[in-house]
C-alpha cells in the first residue's frame, strides 16, 4: 500500500488511455474505472503474489472492471438523452498534433484514425480486448492471456481472427 501512490504515477498514462479506448471514448467512464481499478487493487493487494509482474495484475482488474461495467450498462439499456449511445461523440481522445505535421496531414491522418476506430468497435468485445492489449497497451501475448485469463492459444487465436477481420474492413471502401 505504500508503494501505491508510485505505482499510480508509473501506470496512470498507459491505464488510462486503455480505458479509454476500451469504454469507446468516454474520458469520464474511463476515469471512474481508473480510480475504481486502483481502489480494487489497494483492497486486493495480499492477493498480488511477489513474483508477479504489477502491470498484467492491475491491467486484468481494469479489465474485468470494464467488462462489469458494460454489462451493467447493458441491462439498463443506458442511452443518450439524443437516443443514440454517444460512442460517435467520444470517438477519439485528441491527441497533440506534431510540430512538423502540416494541416493535410494532420487531416488525414485524423481521418485514419477515424477509420481504425470504427472499424475496432466493429470488432467482438473479446477480439477488441485482444488487440487494445498487445498492441495499444504493449503487452506480449502471454501477459494478454494472463490479464483476461484465458489459454495462450485462445489468445492467439482471438487475435488472429481479429486482425484478419480488421484488414478486410480496412480495405474495404467505405469504412
Amino acid at each position: 500500500r505504500d508503494c501505491l501512490g508510485a505505482l499510480v504515477t508509473r501506470y496512470e498514462r498507459t491505464l488510462f488511455a486503455l480505458l479509454v479506448k476500451l469504454s469507446s471514448g468516454d474520458v469520464h467512464r474511463a476515469d471512474d474505472l481508473f480510480q475504481e481499478t486502483f481502489l480494487h487493487a489497494m483492497r486486493a493487494s495480499g492477493t498480488f503474489s511477489k513474483g508477479r509482474q504489477f502491470k498484467p495484475w492491475i491491467t486484468a482488474i481494469a479489465v474485468n472492471l470494464v467488462r462489469d461495467d458494460a454489462r451493467k450498462r447493458k441491462v439498463r439499456s443506458e442511452i443518450t438523452l439524443d437516443g443514440t449511445d454517444g460512442s460517435e461523440e467520444r470517438a477519439r481522445v485528441i491527441e497533440p498534433v506534431s510540430s512538423g505535421e502540416t494541416p493535410g496531414e494532420t487531416a488525414e491522418r485524423r481521418d485514419e484514425e477515424t477509420q481504425i476506430h470504427r472499424a475496432l468497435q466493429r470488432l467482438t468485445a473479446l477480439e477488441r480486448e485482444v488487440v487494445l492489449l498487445h498492441f495499444f497497451n504493449g503487452m506480449t501475448l502471454a501477459e494478454s492471456a494472463e490479464v483476461l485469463g484465458v489459454p495462450l492459444g485462445t489468445v492467439k487465436s482471438r487475435l488472429h481472427a481479429a486482425l484478419t477481420r480488421l484488414s478486410g474492413m480496412l480495405e474495404a471502401p467505405g469504412t
